[in-house]
């Protein structure tokens, strides 16, 4: 059963993960790449005030335009994944709904170009590495590999120049972080600062995947993340 929710106290739970969830977004994501713009898409558990102890799992679109179209198709995967009995909310997220959402979950699918205009935290190293910068960074996706925990896939500003890496004069504008302690996890992140292991990708499609090898990624060092600047010392 598809519905498509009126929003009246809605709380963000987590982001919804597993091996058919992936298989649901990889499908969604695979769809709706190059025909749509100013799109991003979530997965996550929510709850209503009405529907007390209990959550649902809702796919969020923050979209300018495209909403009949989102509904539709979002709904033909679904039930084509799903079958015909399952649930899932679809709900159109506003901006200040959405910055309440990257706080537990990150987007799956961001349509080219459409960057979210916040920063969602901050990576610095006291460790060296070329990190000593501070730089902006934003939620792109979660990867799924061996780390147990998932990796969080960044757009970074500014960007790490790439000579170090064998680049040349390419700039690294993208990083893969995960968690350095198996007890805090980056999904969400529930204390501050976070401290994580950095790397750049090392395949080209990164965007366009959901699963990961250690291969796919090359370790550039530790950092530290932090929810405000000003924290950083």
């Amino acid at each position: 059963m598809i519905r498509a929710i009126e929003k009246e106290n809605l709380q963000f739970l987590r982001e919804q993960n597993g091996e058919i969830e992936c298989k649901f977004k990889s499908a969604i994501f695979s769809f709706f790449h190059g025909k749509i713009t100013q799109v991003r898409a979530y997965l996550a558990r929510v709850a209503y005030e009405n529907e007390k102890n209990k959550f649902n799992v809702a796919l969020c679109f923050r979209s300018e335009n495209n909403q009949k179209f989102l509904l539709e198709n979002s709904t033909r995967i679904f039930k084509n994944i799903f079958g015909v009995k399952e649930h899932l909310d679809i709900i159109f997220i506003d901006e200040f709904e959405e910055r309440k959402l990257r706080e537990v979950s990150c987007p799956f699918y961001t349509s080219e170009g459409y960057q979210f205009t916040s920063t969602d935290f901050y990576l610095i190293s006291s460790e060296g590495y070329d990190l000593q910068m501070v730089r902006k960074c934003y939620k792109k996706k979660k990867l799924i590999g061996e780390n147990l925990d998932g990796y969080l896939l960044c757009d970074i500003t500014p960007s790490l120049f790439g000579q170090k890496f064998g680049l040349g004069e390419a700039k690294i504008s993208q990083l893969i972080l995960a968690s350095r302690h198996k007890d805090h996890s980056l999904f969400p992140i529930k204390e501050w600062p976070a401290y994580v292991h950095v790397a750049r990708p090392v395949v080209g499609n990164i965007e366009d995947i959901f699963f990961i090898n250690e291969s796919d990624i090359e370790l550039i060092g530790w950092g530290e993340i932090y929810k405000d600047k000003n924290d950083i010392t």
